[in-house]
Formats: C-alpha cells, sequence, structure tokens
C-alpha cells in the first residue's frame, strides 16, 4: 500500500462494498479518539452495514471509519458477492466471527468510556 496509512472506507460512507484484509492490519476508528487494531488473514469487514440494508430495505451508512496500514493487502468484496459468500457455512461463521470481534472491541471502549463518565459525576 505504500508508507502512510489509507483510509478504505469513512464513516458515514457508502455501504456497497465490504473487504477481506489479506495481511497486515486495520484500524477500525470509532471517532477521532477511540480506535482499535485488527491483524488477521482473511478477515471479512465492512458487512455490518450491508446486511442490515438489505434486511431493512434502505441503505444503512457506515458506522466507522477503517484504515490500513502500511504493507497491508486486502480485496474488495461488491455487495451482491457477500450475499453469495455468506450462504457458505465456513465464510458465513468467518463474518459473523467478525462481526462479533468488532461488536466486542466497541463495546470495551464504549463500557470504558461509560465508566469514565460515572466516575467524573
Amino acid at each position: 500500500m505504500g508508507g502512510q496509512d489509507i483510509y478504505i472506507y469513512l464513516r458515514n460512507g457508502e455501504t456497497d462494498i465490504a473487504y477481506m484484509l489479506k495481511k497486515g492490519s486495520i484500524t477500525v476508528e470509532l471517532n477521532a479518539h477511540d480506535s482499535f487494531e485488527i491483524e488477521d488473514d482473511n478477515f471479512i469487514f465492512g458487512t455490518p452495514e450491508i446486511l442490515l440494508s438489505e434486511s431493512d430495505g434502505f441503505n444503512h451508512f457506515r458506522n466507522f471509519s477503517v484504515k490500513a496500514h502500511p504493507d497491508t493487502d486486502y480485496v474488495r468484496i461488491p455487495a451482491k458477492t457477500v450475499f453469495q459468500m455468506i450462504s457458505s457455512y465456513k465464510v458465513g461463521f468467518a463474518m459473523a466471527k467478525a462481526i462479533a470481534e468488532i461488536l466486542v472491541n466497541v463495546n470495551t471502549i464504549l463500557t470504558k468510556k461509560k465508566n469514565e463518565v460515572g466516575e467524573k459525576e
């Protein structure tokens, strides 16, 4: 990818593409102050909003920004392909696991922030 981080997608952006992290690492940014890193080969990300859009019947926007670190390799997966892939047990399970991993990290950050606010009161 080069010598600096590059945004793969931005919060509130379009949701027509998911991604697979082939090698390297990404940072998931909740906002300007809160983020976490994921380093996992064949990690599929960017799917929750695509799945919600299909389920609800209207477009959802990205909840987070995601950026790739130098020497990270990832591939784009069109939304149509996501729906074809999810029917495969192994791929569907991998997507569910990836969504869960992101939600656990988000929950950890939000719980910490909630506790910090509670301590200030």
